[in-house]
């Protein structure tokens, strides 16, 4: 619908389309800012927790025998607050250089979805019907995982060459 109000002057994230002094979009704008600054820290601990765990990979086993030593509480808390100042710094730094949404989710799409989409889901159902017969499923299930790959690199390749590039040209009218 958006596209057909505006054809080419529709931009990638639906905000730039609207004026910078509409009071309703404004609020709009407001609890955007709300809901990513709340959603935030539901990202950022799993994030944590994943560093920590590449750094310590025995941290989350229970050992009870005299050569693994536990940290002390403070040391650990000084750990914790450490990774989640990298991990927020990290964020925040890529965030800066992204010159916007619409480069994040040409990424996403070109690579992750593709993955999550095909290429994965065909890999679960061959190794679930391993014990079978060969069949016309197992055929189009393999083939997806052959021609996923370079799909999805493809993908990556047109992402790449249109990195950059804004075709927004503002609102359609102020």
């Amino acid at each position: 619908m958006g596209y057909r109000f505006g054809g080419p002057r529709t931009c990638d994230s639906i905000m730039r389309n609207f004026c910078t002094n509409d009071w309703l979009i404004n609020v709009g704008r407001l609890a955007i800012v709300v809901a990513l600054l709340m959603g935030f820290p539901t990202i950022q601990m799993p994030c944590r927790d994943a560093l920590l765990s590449l750094m310590h990979p025995r941290r989350s086993e229970v050992v009870v025998n005299e050569e693994f030593v536990v940290k002390s509480d403070c040391f650990m808390l000084v750990e914790r607050m450490s990774a989640t100042l990298i991990t927020v710094l990290t964020a925040l730094v890529v965030a800066c250089l992204v010159p916007g949404v619409s480069v994040v989710w040409t990424f996403v799409g070109s690579t992750i979805s593709i993955m999550v989409g095909f290429i994965i889901p065909s890999f679960m159902y061959l190794k679930l019907r391993n014990e079978r017969r060969w069949n016309i499923r197992k055929t189009v299930a393999l083939m997806l995982c052959i021609i996923g790959p370079p799909v999805s690199m493809m993908s990556l390749i047109q992402a790449i060459s249109h990195f950059g590039v804004d075709t927004c040209k503002g609102p359609i009218s102020c």
